[in-house]
C-alpha cells in the first residue's frame, strides 16, 4: 500500500477529497498504523459516508472501504406526547 485517499462521499458520486495519506513501513516490511487530522467546509454537516481508497504500488490495484458517519449536531429528537 503507497497511498491512501480519503474522500467525504464516493468518489464516484462526486465525493469531495479530504486528504491523502502515504503509510510509513517498518523495517520488516509491514504497513504501521496511521494517524489523519482532516477539517471540513461549515456546509458539510449530515449524513455522510467516510471512504477511503487504499491503492497498491505493487499491483496498481485499488481497495476501499466506507463508514457512515454524521457531521454536525444531531437534530433534537422530537418528545413524545403524553
Amino acid at each position: 500500500m503507497d497511498r491512501i485517499d480519503l474522500f467525504l462521499d464516493s468518489r464516484e458520486a462526486g465525493g469531495v477529497l479530504l486528504g491523502s495519506v502515504l503509510p510509513l513501513q517498518t523495517t520488516e516490511g509491514s504497513i504501521r498504523a496511521f494517524q489523519v487530522t482532516i477539517r471540513l467546509a461549515r456546509n458539510a454537516s449530515g449524513a455522510h459516508d467516510l471512504v477511503a481508497y487504499a491503492h497498491s504500488a505493487l499491483t496498481g490495484s485499488e481497495a476501499s472501504v466506507s463508514v457512515s458517519v454524521f457531521v454536525g449536531m444531531p437534530h433534537p429528537a422530537t418528545p413524545r406526547p403524553r
